[in-house]
């Protein structure tokens, strides 16, 4: 198994929990948990997949932290622009946003882990 279908079928598990959990929230709750983990999605999936492809390139600590970058500017994006637009609550949108990025953070690591077993610099 490759790193990206690592990475694909995680990504899928968390969206697929965030979405099954914005469904199963309160009313009031659910518009702004399924939008907050879209917006966090959209933006998120593309910056993993650039991850997985950087694998083992010189420019893989860059890419990873343009993705940190990129997570926090998502979360303000959240706060300063979809919540005051869209008028729905901050507090599950902000909530869901930090869940899907944290879970696809997860699934990255989870990736390069896949990538890189069995490689050790150990002893050099």
């Amino acid at each position: 198994m490759s790193a990206l279908k690592v990475y694909l079928g995680g990504a899928t598990v968390v969206v697929l929990l965030a979405a099954g959990l914005g469904a199963a929230a309160m009313p009031a709750w659910r518009g702004p948990i399924l939008v907050g983990g879209l917006v966090a999605a959209l933006v998120q999936l593309p910056l993993g997949l650039w991850l997985v492809h950087a694998l083992g390139r010189p420019g893989f600590l860059g890419v990873w932290g343009l993705g940190m970058v990129a997570r926090l500017g998502t979360l303000a994006l959240g706060a300063w622009v979809v919540a005051p637009v869209t008028g729905l609550a901050l507090t599950p949108l902000l909530l869901a946003m930090v869940s899907v990025l944290v879970g696809l953070l997860g699934v990255e690591c989870a990736a390069v882990l896949w990538a890189t077993r069995g490689t050790s610099s150990e002893g050099t």
